[in-house]
């Protein structure tokens, strides 16, 4: 059956196709992170930095998750200490 015939299996097929999105956005999410203490930590290598360049070129979405991680560390870092 398909989802002309069947109004409600596409309803169910867009509904799991969103969190399937969601749950990956997220992993992509807590990897961006995860590099991010990796190649600030002291344990950093070119080894690590080949890694995190292949991941980088793995899916776009890295890349923009890095990049987004990136920028909110660096406005974090800039706030004012009281």
């Amino acid at each position: 059956m398909s989802g002309r015939d069947c109004p409600m299996c596409a309803a169910e097929i867009v509904a799991i196709s969103a969190v399937k999105k969601s749950t990956h956005d997220e992993l992509v999410r807590a990897e961006a992170a995860v590099w991010l203490a990796r190649l600030r930590s002291e344990h950093a290598s070119a080894q690590m930095q080949r890694s995190f360049t292949a991941w980088l070129a793995d899916d776009p979405a890295h890349a923009t998750a890095f990049l987004r991680l990136m920028r909110t560390w660096t406005a974090a870092g800039n706030l004012k200490r009281r």
